[in-house]
């Protein structure tokens, strides 16, 4: 893992007036894509920015820019960080839906609104960083494994859409099936995936730690 920094003073100076920090954004991925490395985070004016937070930022002008840090991992490394990340964690996503519906069936709705609307996020979640690992695979054979991707992203919206619908009309049996059927059959099938996946050889992976300060050029890295 790799930690850059630029001053905005020094921004200023490479980018044209009425540049916005997207610009720099841009630039930043462009070249790190061609060093096999990827963003994980970027930190501006010394705030951590979570991934839903970058697009309002990016509107920023460079004038309002102090810093900007960020933090740059191996593709392969960043990859395999999240495919094993997600193996570990759809059990427990899985376990979540069986038991919501399970409670569900027994009556116990206190706490239902939040619940479902927490394991749908989890979900939404899952799809987003799943794309995102997409994204950064550019061997054949991994992107073969990974070719049911847009059946699966679509057959797990419809299911979140009809628990939502179920729960908005308050038709808590049909909303215990949708969990315990539906989505987690798409569940089930993101594993099956993953783990054919990892089975091609991504599930390694090496990490190392360095601290730069950058600013050069017109991509600063």
């Amino acid at each position: 893992m790799e930690k850059f920094k630029v001053l905005g003073e020094e921004l200023r100076g490479h980018y044209q007036p009425g540049a916005l920090l997207q610009d720099v954004f841009s630039d930043i991925e462009e070249e790190l894509r061609r060093e096999e490395l990827v963003v994980c985070q970027y930190i501006v004016n010394g705030m951590a920015l979570a991934e839903k937070e970058e697009a309002r930022f990016a509107s920023l002008p460079l004038s309002e820019i102090e810093s900007l840090e960020y933090v740059a991992e191996k593709s392969q490394t960043l990859l395999n960080d999240v495919v094993n990340g997600w193996l570990l964690a759809l059990p427990e996503l899985m376990k979540g839906a069986e038991t919501l519906s399970e409670r569900l069936r027994g009556g116990q709705v206190k706490g239902l609104i939040k619940a479902v609307y927490d394991l749908a996020e989890n979900c939404e979640f899952l799809i987003s960083s799943l794309a995102s690992v997409r994204q950064l695979i550019g061997d054949e054979k991994a992107v073969a494994a990974l070719e049911g991707f847009d059946r699966l992203e679509i057959m797990t919206r419809r299911s979140l859409e009809e628990a939502v619908r179920r729960l908005e009309a308050q038709d808590l049996f049909h909303l215990s099936e949708v969990l315990e059927y539906d989505l987690n059959h798409c569940l089930e099938e993101w594993r099956r995936v993953l783990l054919q996946f990892r089975e091609m050889g991504a599930g390694g992976g090496g990490n190392a730690s360095n601290t730069h300060s950058v600013g050069r050029g017109n991509s600063p890295h």
